[in-house]
């Protein structure tokens, strides 16, 4: 996978495990059981493909439509629509135990885990500021 422009590995329960909360508020598991396949678990591997499509595709939902029940007269939109999900299925591929990643979809993760522990940081000292003008 390094030769085909994936650098960087992460398996993918310590990948869930450190980006888990860049999941989007959208995500449903899908199944309720820990079910384990080989050494990953199937909620695991769904998350990871969540928070890769939420982050590095700008997506909400991995359901992989596409949107075409909208446009079935419209042929070259679907075309498109194709093209676009797979340049951006180019900046990472999921594995069978680990996820491969392309030069730059680290930095990206890293900085949208980021901003969401300062934005909520700026909630907390927000809540607090408002709580000691009160008193």
């Amino acid at each position: 996978m390094r030769t085909l422009g994936f650098p960087i590995r992460r398996p993918i329960p310590s990948f869930y495990e450190r980006y888990s909360r860049l999941l989007p508020p959208t995500f449903k598991p899908p199944i309720a059981s820990p079910l384990v396949e080989g050494d990953v678990r199937v909620n695991e591997r769904a998350g990871c493909l969540a928070i890769l499509s939420h982050v590095l595709d700008g997506s909400s939902s991995s359901s992989g439509s596409s949107g075409s029940d909208d446009n079935e007269n419209n042929n070259d939109d679907d075309d498109d629509d194709d093209a676009n999900h797979n340049k951006l299925q180019q900046a990472y591929q999921l594995g069978h135990r680990q996820v491969f990643l392309k030069d730059g979809s680290l930095e990206r993760l890293n900085a949208a885990a980021r901003k969401m522990i300062a934005d909520a940081a700026e909630k907390v000292q927000r809540a607090a500021r408002e709580l000691a003008k009160r008193r």
